[in-house]
């Protein structure tokens, strides 16, 4: 039977890095993109791999991998940019394969705060659970902070 969608559903998009499973509030989704040439930025953190160009536009791509302290690994067919919009900046995040838009409901999301202890985490808003799985929701404004 199919679960009737309330006001108060969020949807998310999820993905994968490795073995874990991640969000992004579909609301600053502006498109999922094939991994592309990504041309290197001098005098950048080691986490921004460089730029791409998106339909005309130059968009700065980050590893998220290596933003969240992850292990980096070779890109393949599964490999993905989000292009992702957050006050009024754009960005990609590389993840390792996005998997679907999920509905949730609002007593399936928790908040995260206080849970976690190490630096990965700093970027960790909500966790989700779906189907007896977890999802951790990524904080955007923490994980794109310009001014790091």
């Amino acid at each position: 039977m199919e679960r009737k969608v309330s006001a108060n559903d969020k949807q998310f998009i999820s993905f994968t890095l490795g073995q874990e499973n991640f969000g992004l509030d579909v609301m600053m989704i502006e498109s999922v993109e094939r991994m592309s040439s990504i041309t290197p930025v001098p005098k950048t953190p080691n986490y921004v791999l460089g730029v791409t160009n998106i339909r005309g536009d130059i968009i700065p791509i980050i590893n998220l991998r290596k933003r969240l302290g992850m292990d980096d690994k070779e890109y393949d067919d599964d490999t993905r940019i989000i292009i992702c919009n957050f006050d009024d900046y754009r960005i990609g995040l590389v993840v390792d394969l996005v998997k679907d838009v999920i509905t949730i409901s609002e007593e399936n999301i928790q908040s995260s705060e206080g849970i976690f202890q190490d630096r990965k985490n700093d970027f960790i808003s909500k966790i989700i659970e779906l189907d007896g799985n977890y999802i951790l929701a990524l904080d955007l404004e923490k994980t794109l902070d310009i001014g790091e």
